[in-house]
């Protein structure tokens, strides 16, 4: 009777025993992954691919600049070598026809107020397929990039050839860009506003000057008011501008609302008047009118010093 006793007993045990025992897996039978080792897994992916897909834009933006730059130190290379080959002498630029006795800056081509036809005062710069590059775009008003040249007289009146500076602004065609020259906001009147390119086509960028007055009540003496207001096309950060007496700012800031424009450097009075006279006139190069966005198209400005000849 014991014995029959031990016996249930263990078949009991063993009986309960199995049923809480777990299968075995067979070895032909694979382990997978559950719902949370899934949704981790994929989190990471998508965090790695988000990363890598930023990384992408960058590098095409970073080698479209360097494309840029290279580009445009080639235009300024081919420029001088283009006033090289086609000099200007001061019988020229400050003879009949030549810049005004009184002025200190003034465009070379197509000088013009605005709405007027205007003139060159350098007719074998006039033309813009000579002003423009690369050459290898057979439509001029079509090319990646132009130059603008003005000329500076240091003393009024000049002596000699060694009296004038040439500025060249070099300007970079922005893709669907419009650079409209009429002007609805300035009054008709050439101290209010002159294009030294009037006549180019509107899809070439433009240089053009506004009257300005040195902001008093700045104590760091570095504000212009623009006279008669602006506009978002004209100045932005960043922007580089040249004052009636050849020197060049970089803007700080901008402040439409009040029509100044703050810039990087204190505005400086003309050196060889014994009298402080400090700007009333600057050059600059406006964005599209059509797409404000893309900024000024100026590469850099030229100073050449000995462009214009005996």
């Amino acid at each position: 009777m014991k014995n029959n006793l031990v016996h249930i007993h263990a078949s009991y045990r063993d009986q309960h025993q199995q049923a809480w025992q777990l299968p075995e897996r067979s070895p032909n039978v694979r382990g997978g992954f559950t719902l949370l080792e899934n949704l981790v897994a994929m989190l990471i992916f998508s965090l790695g691919l988000i990363a890598i897909a930023g990384i992408f834009p960058s590098a095409i933006l970073l080698q479209q600049r360097t494309i840029d730059e290279v580009l445009g130190q080639a235009s300024k290379q081919q420029v001088e070598a283009i006033v090289d080959a086609l000099p200007v002498d001061l019988a020229t630029i400050d003879g009949a026809g030549g810049m005004a006795p009184d002025t200190y800056i003034q465009p070379l081509v197509r000088t013009t107020a605005i709405g007027s036809p205007g003139t060159s005062i350098v007719p074998d710069w006039e033309s813009t397929d000579v002003r423009s590059m690369p050459t290898s775009i057979s439509n001029a008003d079509l090319r990646d990039f132009y130059w603008v040249p003005l000329a500076r007289r240091k003393y009024t009146p000049s002596t000699s050839y060694q009296d004038f500076e040439i500025f060249i602004f070099v300007l970079k065609r922005q893709d669907g860009a419009e650079y409209d020259r009429t002007d609805t906001l300035l009054p008709f009147s050439a101290d209010a506003g002159i294009w030294a390119n009037n006549n180019d086509d509107n899809a070439v960028p433009g240089v053009r000057s506004r009257e300005v007055e040195r902001d008093v009540s700045d104590p760091f003496n570095r504000t212009f008011i623009i006279d008669h207001g602006f506009t978002e096309n004209d100045f932005a950060v960043g922007d580089l501008i040249v004052d009636q007496f050849g020197k060049l700012y970089t803007i700080n800031e901008v402040d439409p609302a009040n029509d100044k424009i703050v810039l990087n450097s204190t505005i400086g009075a003309d050196p060889l008047i014994a009298s402080p006279t400090f700007p009333t006139e600057i050059w600059y190069a406006p964005a599209p009118t059509n797409n404000p966005v893309l900024g000024s198209p100026i590469v850099d400005v030229i100073i050449l010093t000995d462009a214009v000849q005996p």
